[in-house]
């Protein structure tokens, strides 16, 4: 445990091996493509009002994903607005729930 290895290698590590498994060779342009899903997820559609309801707290994402990762994820979600920060683990290069994470803080504001 303790371990850490950037979030975006450790999916695509999952993936690879989750389709090996079933007796499908995991051929780069597959993985590829299925790897760029994980950079445009859809939102629940409660989501935005969800957040509306929230508008008067400072809000936060701390994620075990990649910096990479969230960027992506937050700017095609059109909800980086609604945040005042993103934090990655990958700060402290430690996985939630150790402790350090929670204590994390991003350099930058989300844009």
């Amino acid at each position: 445990m303790r371990s850490y290895e950037d979030f975006w290698l450790v999916t695509r590590a999952a993936l690879e091996f989750s389709l090996a498994s079933i007796g499908s060779a995991p051929a780069a342009a597959l993985c590829d493509r299925l790897m760029g899903s994980y950079l445009h997820l859809d939102l629940y559609e409660e989501v935005v009002r969800a957040l509306a309801l929230l508008g008067d707290y400072k809000l936060a994402i701390l994620s075990n994903g990649s910096p990479y990762m969230l960027d992506a994820l937050v700017k095609s979600s059109e909800v980086a607005r609604c945040f005042a920060d993103v934090i990655s683990v990958d700060r402290v290069r430690l996985f939630k729930p150790e402790p350090a994470c929670y204590a994390a803080r991003s350099t930058a504001a989300p844009s």
